[in-house]
């Protein structure tokens, strides 16, 4: 039968080979790291552009449209450490023949927010922006200059932000990505798509 080392107690008072004096380290596993990682849900959206909205005729703020959104629970975390990735295409058509030889201009703010415990908090907010001449992209000579012909120009640009915070109270938040305010000018429609978002948290 093979000789099996008895559990540590206590340093014996002569060195006995049946005793193993390796102490163990109690507190590796709580000062070991942890790491999360959460795929959340994104969707493209159409952003408003063509005419007046309603909103604006109403006199209040614009609505928000949610681009995505990502749950974390760090409750069993101690200070971790939160990184949230967003990423998107912004997509912009416009009509050369409507719009020649003017400034395009689309904005568009992002807002991430958290929501822990039903209070929502802001975190901070990024804004896309665009102003292009269309002599930059036809030249003078394109058919479309021609009565009763229009060229469509597509504009496509990726966008993207990372945010990073310490959470002092670990929890189980869901981080909301929103566009809250969109300004075109000469613009025949707009849109995000391929959104993502992510959320990675480190700690003990």
């Amino acid at each position: 039968m093979p000789k099996v080392k008895k559990p540590y107690y206590a340093e014996p008072l002569q060195p006995d080979p049946d005793y193993s004096h390796i102490k163990p380290d109690d507190d590796a596993e709580d000062h070991k790291k942890k790491i999360k990682l959460a795929c959340g849900n994104a969707s493209g959206l159409s952003l408003p552009v063509s005419g007046i909205p309603i909103w604006q005729v109403a006199g209040i703020g614009p609505p928000r449209l949610t681009a995505g959104t990502v749950t974390l629970d760090t409750s069993n975390m101690v200070d971790p450490a939160v990184k949230i990735d967003f990423s998107g295409i912004i997509n912009f058509l416009i009509n050369q023949q409507q719009y020649a030889n003017s400034g395009l201009l689309l904005s568009v703010d992002f807002q991430l927010s958290k929501v822990c415990a039903g209070d929502r908090i802001p975190l901070a907010t990024w804004n896309y922006q665009k102003s292009v001449h269309l002599d930059n992209y036809v030249p003078a000579t394109a058919p479309a200059l021609a009565i009763g012909y229009g060229l469509q120009v597509d504009f496509r640009e990726s966008f993207n932000f990372s945010w990073c915070e310490r959470q002092t109270c670990p929890a189980c938040c869901t981080y909301v990505v929103e566009i809250v305010n969109v300004n075109s000018n000469q613009i025949e429609s707009a849109s995000i798509t391929n959104t993502n978002i992510t959320a990675m948290a480190v700690g003990c």
